[in-house]
């Protein structure tokens, strides 16, 4: 039994078998996590997709950087502001 996508909803992501998140490479990872987080955003889950990135690029062992980073993704979101929001997720490289 499988999901079918019905117009309107984007937000869905696919439930194909992937490889889990330790068996990817960085790159791999940090494309997935934006794409999760950017299909909240555009679904107007703002705080949802901060909160996303955020938990991710945390687990994530290879991504060795100051946690101080996310006090911009939340802020943006408290805010309200999407551009600033996307800013967050798409900066990560």
């Amino acid at each position: 039994m499988g999901l079918t996508a019905k117009p309107g909803d984007e937000q869905i992501v696919s439930h194909r078998r992937q490889p889990p998140a330790s068996m990817l490479t960085r790159e791999e990872h940090l494309k997935r996590s934006k794409e999760a987080a950017l299909a909240l955003l555009n679904a107007g889950r703002m705080r949802e997709a901060v909160s996303s990135m955020m938990t991710d690029i945390v687990k994530s062992p290879s991504s060795a950087m100051p946690r101080e980073i996310h006090a911009f993704g939340i802020s943006a979101a408290a805010a309200g502001d999407t551009t600033a929001v996307r800013e967050y997720i798409e900066g990560f490289i």
